[in-house]
């Protein structure tokens, strides 16, 4: 079996038709996560794995009702809480931390008899986009392993790209699903702002924040996205369920209209990403798709404002450990204040104390927080133009990413450069947007994005599977 090439409703056809079972799929993903050992997927692996495949394979023979996703092996981001099961964020802060709740997507996942197999190693607390980040050590790129995966679900692509697992849960502030799924060669979706609920899942970012799902087919997220989407009352940004659809007639790819920005050459440089991009863009006109050319004026400024409020927002939700109610505390401290000096010094990394630190900076009111409020009102201004340019277009096409995957070293030694391929990933985050990257026939690092309007997700999902058939399956 090749979990790279089966999907989600064929392998739950293999197991009503005793074909295969569900402790055999088990076994075989833990056989691949040891064989991709050097790849170093996963932070922990379910303990009970292969006593709950047991479990739903005695469903089969009492012939009871199958959940939609029957037996699917998932895996799961770090900073995603499970209960039973440790959720470290790949800090050491939170090095031990097992949750006694389940976030609701884990809930409803399970209701629907998925197979949760481990949880993925990302970026410490998901700040960073090359796993260099971790705690618990560095994720491997599976098309070559002197190259960076993309991060920070960087686990989770490299998980679905090695073929352990079928599907797997990232999450999403500023490109951080999407990014990996371009380097690894897998498909990647960012979902509406609250269409997935955050419940139980740990905040980086408030209002950039978004749970993703990394797969081999558009299909397969869209079976995903109809189990864990959807209001949810202990998320109160969640959407309303009049609001959205998940589903939407299939078209052909004649019938949708694609923008895309003028002069691409300012946002990526001239090789092999510009090529594959501009020769899918090509393919699609020539199948009769409508391409339309737009001029963006503010796009420049969006991964600026993007490091300012997202820091200023870390700053805030880390503020929380600090020792004294869970996670890692210093051993030795001459006071309270010295506690938290210590715990802080001692349990983040570098990356995450400098967006602590920046965050403090931007956040300051000596001088009336004006970089904050700045960013903020460009913010809207740089959401607003990207709805203008979904008044003329279905979806806005570009690169995922303006750069090929780079070595082990050359990110973590410039901060700055860990943004710098996200020029096209941060405004989807800032405005709401949905997107999907979607692996170009010569995977490594060349993907092509499609974004959406807000609570588009359907239009935008069938339309990747469109482009999916016509440009990524060469």
């Amino acid at each position: 079996m090749d979990l790279r090439t089966i999907n989600i409703h064929d392998l739950r056809k293999e197991y009503v038709k005793k074909q295969v079972t569900v402790e055999e799929v088990a076994r075989h993903c833990l056989d691949r996560i040891q064989a991709n050992e050097n790849i170093h997927s996963f932070i922990s692996v379910n303990e009970n794995l292969l006593e709950q495949a047991k479990v739903l394979d005695e469903k089969i023979q009492r012939q009871e009702a199958l959940g939609r996703l029957f037996g699917i092996p998932i895996a799961v981001k770090d900073n995603v809480c499970t209960k039973g099961m440790k959720t470290t964020c790949a800090s050491k802060m939170l090095e031990n931390y097992v949750p006694d709740y389940n976030a609701t997507i884990i809930e409803r996942l399970l209701k629907e008899d998925a197979l949760i197999v481990g949880k993925t190693n990302m970026d410490e607390f998901a700040m960073g986009g090359s796993s260099e980040t971790s705690y618990f050590g560095i994720t491997k790129n599976p098309s070559n392993p002197d190259y960076i995966p993309g991060g920070s679900s960087s686990g989770s692509a490299t998980a679905i790209a090695a073929g352990e697992v079928l599907v797997a849960i990232g999450t999403d502030t500023g490109g951080s699903v999407r990014q990996p799924a371009s380097y690894c060669g897998v498909v990647g979706y960012k979902p509406s702002y609250g269409l997935i609920s955050r419940y139980g899942v740990v905040s980086m970012a408030n209002t950039l924040d978004t749970v993703g799902i990394l797969a081999n087919h558009v299909k397969d997220v869209e079976e995903v996205l109809a189990v864990i989407g959807g209001n949810d009352p202990m998320d109160f940004t969640s959407v309303d369920e009049k609001s959205y659809s998940i589903s939407e007639e299939d078209k052909e790819i004649k019938e949708y209209t694609f923008a895309v920005p003028a002069h691409m050459e300012k946002y990526i440089a001239k090789g092999l990403l510009l090529e594959e991009y501009q020769k899918a863009v090509e393919k699609l006109r020539g199948e009769g798709a409508k391409i339309v050319e737009v001029e963006f004026e503010y796009l420049d400024h969006s991964l600026d404002v993007y490091q300012i409020i997202m820091s200023g927002e870390v700053n805030s939700n880390l503020a929380r450990f600090d020792g004294i109610r869970y996670g890692f505390r210093a051993a030795q401290y001459e006071d309270t204040d010295d506690l938290f000096i210590q715990t802080r010094s001692q349990g983040f990394g570098e990356e995450t104390k400098r967006r602590i630190a920046l965050g403090a900076l931007y956040l300051a009111t000596s001088d009336d927080q004006k970089l904050y409020k700045k960013a903020m009102k460009v913010r809207q201004v740089l959401t607003e133009e990207f709805r203008w340019v979904f008044e003329k277009a279905d979806a806005l096409l570009v690169p995922t990413t303006v750069e090929m995957p780079v070595k082990f070293g050359e990110t973590i030694k410039d901060a700055m450069k860990m943004y710098s391929s996200d020029v096209f990933n941060t405004p989807v985050n800032l405005g709401g947007f949905c997107a999907v990257s979607l692996p170009l026939p010569k995977k490594f690092g060349s993907a092509l994005q499609i974004i959406g309007n807000r609570d588009q997700d359907a239009l935008i999902l069938s339309a990747a599977k469109a482009v999916e058939g016509k440009v990524c399956n060469d």
